[in-house]
């Protein structure tokens, strides 16, 4: 099991994790631009600063949220983003940013591999973020419906915030499902996986099989323990569905309100083996 997954970090280059908690967005660039060569995993929340959007915004999340499209947002989100394409030969998986797609946001992380944006990988479990329900009517329905609303945030579900929260879900679904999807990299097979949608992969996913699953998470497990449990029972069903390679490597970061816990495991014959 090890000498398989001791080569399969030879061909990745190697995993280089890093915990990155509020308010760290000059560490997480300064860390990005120590890389070179292999994969980069960050921890989720690595480029949002929660407390802010809790204590100072009133859970509003537009002053944190970024258009990668339109490179609109925040300038020190960006900025990250921008160095992480200047870099080749490395695979980033950092974390996750606040994903403004046009007046509803989501937790996304940017998978950028040899300098090139390839997934937007949205949490396929959050609800989408939403500041103002009478732009975002605009947005995807027309401006005679959002004339019936007001310029208003939060998780609203009478009408006429119905209509629009209908649409949304029709919108996200496809979004989610269009993301779900390993990148190649250096030959092997790589999955990004988000928080707690770790237990729902063996049943999301449908495609290739898996070398090589990145866990970015913050707060889910309350220990070790319980967290190798988890690994184990996904990582058995993703091999009994055909959606994992014999030998594979997980690799995970997770910030903790006691700190945080990373790692990388080799995996096989039904079993999970700590290479670090």
């Amino acid at each position: 099991m090890v000498k398989k997954a001791e080569r399969m970090m030879r061909e990745l280059g190697g995993i280089a994790i890093d915990l990155f908690d509020n308010a760290g967005l000059a560490d997480v660039y300064k860390r990005i631009g120590q890389c070179e060569g292999g994969i980069f995993l960050a921890n989720e929340n690595s480029m949002v600063n929660t407390e802010l959007i809790d204590i100072l915004d009133g859970g509003l999340v537009g002053r944190q949220s970024v258009d990668l499209k339109g490179r609109l947002g925040n300038s020190q989100v960006l900025k990250i983003v921008d160095l992480m394409k200047s870099k080749k030969n490395t695979a980033f998986f950092p974390g996750t940013l606040l994903r403004d797609f046009g007046g509803y946001v989501l937790p996304t992380m940017p998978v950028v591999v040899n300098g090139k944006l390839e997934v937007e990988r949205v949490k396929q479990t959050d609800m989408p973020y939403v500041d103002d329900y009478k732009i975002l009517a605009a947005k995807i329905l027309d401006k005679d419906y959002a004339e019936k609303v007001k310029s208003s945030g939060g998780a609203l579900f009478e009408e006429p915030y119905r209509t629009i929260v209908q649409k949304l879900e029709q919108i996200t679904t496809k979004q989610r499902a269009a993301c779900l999807r390993p990148v190649n990299f250096n030959g092997l097979e790589v999955l990004p996986v988000i928080c707690n949608e770790i237990s729902l992969i063996p049943q999301l996913y449908s495609n290739k099989p898996l070398d090589v699953i990145l866990h970015s998470s913050s707060d889910l497990y309350e220990s070790d323990d319980s967290m190798l449990k988890s690994y184990t029972k996904v990582m058995n069903e993703l091999q009994a569905n055909g959606k994992l390679s014999r030998d594979a490597i997980l690799a995970y970061a997770e910030i903790r309100s006691n700190g945080g816990s990373k790692g990388i495991f080799a995996y096989s014959g039904g079993k999970l083996k700590r290479l670090n």
